[in-house]
Parts: structure tokens; C-alpha cells; sequence
């Protein structure tokens, strides 16, 4: 029987037992057409909620683990709207800070740049080859998950140009040891299906159309099963949200540098807004006003600027 009529016949619930052909089946050159249409279904988000526990079992039973443990570990669904990319951004700062921080990136399927594309043209700057993006703790799929993601699978994603099942269980996926782990999510549909598989120790966050905090709408924290709302009013100035908007990797790279070079306002206060909340919940810093006040004076004194410059050229 054709592979896709099975998956229809099962009403699109891919089981345990079948895990395994699934897999193998998409990631071959030869089913590109059929992997399409499969994919295509596996976007839909009443799919992807009848499957997404068992995808999630199923891989991470097949990621390789790190001993070393984290404070934070970074990971989202991708995008949004088209921002510079923020939560990379956020893992920079934060290592910047000396916050022994870890993040999940691959290239760009559904944006215009992927978090792996914005580290990669920021340590091309420094004149750095691709394969120190692990010394600064920032992983792909590949480099942990014991299933390789084939070229075609890769080529598929990019095809569809829709958020599937992928985004969700790749961004959960737990390869390392860490204290807290925050998740972006890119829609509030998405974030209620990323409840299903947290756990205590995660927070996950969007802001309608956006996976972090936001200057310009409330944002939306879950916690296992509390919510937490914050109605941004932190900030008294206005911003335009064009100033955070992004087109190409190149555009991403020029706004995050002129954030922490305090060029651009907008991008840098929506940065300071993300790492006051993460330094909140990872307890560091235990009043968020003060937590506030201190990034926003690292900012302003240069040194986010001077100690990531440092820790690129380390390298």
C-alpha cells in the first residue's frame, strides 16, 4: 500500500510502532513529491496536536546527551513576524554576561534568517569559520539527534515554507542539563501545544505574533500550568516596531550590533525588556526592577558590547 494512503487511513496518527518508517521515509530523495503532501498535512495544527507527544518520545529517546550543565537553554518555533533575530540575540547577551547558556539553531526555512545564518555572519565578521559556533554553545539538530536530518528533509522544510510538527518537537528536545529552560513561541496555538510536553523547569513565551517579549503587545508566559501576563508598560518612551523588522541575515546582523552599540533604541530596550525576564526566572538578580536597571547599565556602559567582542575573538 502507497506510504501516504497508510498515513491517511490512520487519520494522520503516526504511532510509536511506525515512528521509525516515518522518518526514514522523508528523509529519503526518492519520496520528495509524497514528503511534500505529508508535510503539508503535518502543518496543520490539529495534526500536529494529535502527534506531537509521541514525535516528541520518539526523538528524544534518540538525542545524544551533554554532561556539561547550563543556567539557561534557549530554543523557539522560528519567527513571527519577520524581527532581527531576537532570541539569538538574547544568547549572545547572556553569554556576554557570563549566564552559561546554551541554544538550539538551524538555517532559515520559514525566514528570512535562521538563527545558525545570524551566528555565522556575526563570527564571519570576526573573520571565524562555521565550526566555532560550538565553542560558543550554539547546536543544530543534527549535532545531538542520533536520526540524521538528511539534505531532502532540509529541502522539503524550505519548500512548504510553513511552521510543521518539526518546529514544535525539534524546539523542545533536550539534549542538554539546565536550570531553566525558556522556548519562544511563534503563535498563542502554538504555545498551548507546547504546553502538552513542558514541564517545571521551562517557560514558554510569545507575544502574539512574535516568540519573546514584546515592546509593542502583551506577552503571554506559561509555566507548566500557571500563566503569567505582562502588559509591557516598563518602557515610557514609544517605539516603532520597523526599527526591529528584518529582510535578510545581513539586516538581522546590522540591527543586533546597532542595539548593543545603543544606535537603535527600539531593538536595544526589546533586548533589555527578554534578558531582565530571563535573568528574573533564573533567579540571579531576584527583583525583575532590578534586573531591568542592571541590563539596561551594561547596555549603556558598553560592556555587552566589549565582553561578547572579547569572547568572539577568543575564540
Amino acid at each position: 500500500m502507497n506510504f501516504l494512503k497508510k498515513i491517511k487511513i490512520n487519520n494522520f496518527i503516526i504511532k510509536n510502532n511506525f515512528m521509525e518508517k516515518f522518518f526514514n521515509y522523508i528523509n529519503e530523495k526518492k519520496n520528495f513529491n509524497n514528503s511534500i503532501i505529508i508535510l503539508k498535512y503535518f502543518s496543520k495544527k490539529e495534526v500536529i496536536k494529535k502527534n506531537v507527544k509521541n514525535f516528541f518520545n520518539f526523538l528524544n529517546k534518540k538525542i545524544i546527551k551533554y554532561k556539561k550543565k547550563f543556567d539557561l537553554f534557549l530554543s523557539g518555533t522560528g519567527g513571527g513576524i519577520n524581527t532581527f533575530n531576537i532570541t539569538t540575540s538574547l544568547f549572545l547577551i547572556m553569554t556576554a554576561l557570563k549566564i552559561k547558556c546554551v541554544k538550539i539553531g538551524s538555517v532559515a526555512y520559514t525566514s528570512s534568517s535562521g538563527s545558525i545564518d545570524f551566528i555565522n555572519k556575526i563570527l564571519k565578521i570576526f573573520g571565524k569559520k562555521k565550526k566555532f559556533k560550538k565553542k560558543i554553545n550554539i547546536f543544530e539538530i543534527n549535532d545531538f539527534l542520533d536520526i540524521k536530518i538528511s539534505k531532502t528533509f532540509i529541502k522539503l522544510r524550505k519548500i512548504i515554507k510553513k511552521k510543521t510538527i518539526f518546529n514544535i518537537v525539534f524546539s523542545m528536545l533536550e539534549p542538554f542539563d539546565y536550570k531553566l529552560r525558556a522556548i519562544g513561541s511563534d503563535s498563542c496555538s502554538n504555545l498551548k501545544i507546547l504546553n502538552l510536553i513542558s514541564n517545571k523547569k521551562t517557560l514558554i513565551f510569545n507575544s502574539f505574533n512574535i516568540d519573546e517579549f514584546s515592546l509593542f503587545k502583551p506577552s503571554i508566559i506559561l509555566n507548566n500550568s500557571l500563566k503569567f501576563f505582562f502588559f509591557n508598560n516598563v518602557f515610557k518612551k514609544k517605539y516603532k516596531e520597523k526599527k526591529i523588522l528584518s529582510n535578510s541575515k545581513k539586516e538581522s546582523v546590522d540591527i543586533f550590533l546597532s542595539a548593543i552599540e545603543n544606535r537603535n533604541k527600539t531593538a536595544r530596550d526589546t533586548l533589555i525588556i527578554n534578558c531582565s525576564m530571563l535573568l528574573y526566572f533564573i533567579k540571579k538578580i531576584k527583583n525583575v526592577n532590578n534586573c531591568f536597571y542592571y541590563i539596561k547599565k551594561q547596555f549603556k556602559n558598553g560592556s555587552i558590547k566589549k565582553n561578547l567582542f572579547k569572547i568572539i575573538n577568543d575564540l
